[in-house]
């Protein structure tokens, strides 16, 4: 297990330096919670339209369901943990939510064990009687696992408060007019 707990704590490592650099740049505090609630978006459209790839069938409703049900709950858990990384002042310091076990586990599995198998299905020739897309649903599915991981590692980072960001005094740097020049005759 402990192999999977340094993979874990590196990958969020990762996405923790990505998060505070882009905070750095553009002077947006909580950009981590705004990327994991765009790949959670984005896992959501893109697993709807793995569904709808596969035709109308009840089995596929209920998969919509699901994933509906699913971006809303992560989406909950993801504002409760902002507002309480909002109220606690060092922020830092134990965050039990996303450091336990079944989380690890979670992130893990969309980055490894899901796609993995997604991918190998690629490889493989459909059957006959298959009457959709078998190679773009299966594409969308491993780029749905991908979405939904990438959700998970953003929500195991921290935030940083919000600063004056590089691209902005870059931004703010045209609107100054030139000093003019002293020439002496």
């Amino acid at each position: 297990m402990g192999i999977f707990v340094l993979l874990d704590e590196f990958l969020i490592n990762k996405f923790q330096k990505l998060s505070d650099w882009l905070t750095k740049l553009i002077g947006v505090g909580g950009v981590n919670y705004k990327l994991a609630y765009f790949t959670l978006t984005s896992y959501v459209v893109v697993d709807i339209f793995a569904d709808f790839i596969r035709g109308f069938q009840w089995f596929n409703v209920i998969g919509v369901a699901i994933t509906l049900w699913i971006g809303i709950m992560y989406k909950n858990l993801y504002d409760m943990k902002e507002r309480i990384e909002d109220q606690v002042a060092e922020s830092k310091a134990v965050d039990g939510m996303s450091r336990d076990i079944i989380w690890r586990l979670l992130r893990l599995g969309f980055v490894m064990f899901f796609p993995v198998i997604g991918i190998m299905l690629l490889f493989q020739t459909p059957g006959k009687d298959i009457t959709y897309d078998y190679y773009v649903y299966h594409s969308a599915r491993v780029i749905s696992d991908y979405c939904f991981a990438i959700s998970l590692y953003f929500f195991a980072c921290h935030k940083l408060p919000p600063c004056r960001g590089k691209a902005r005094e870059w931004l703010e740097s045209f609107g100054h007019s030139p000093a003019e020049a002293k020439v002496q005759d």
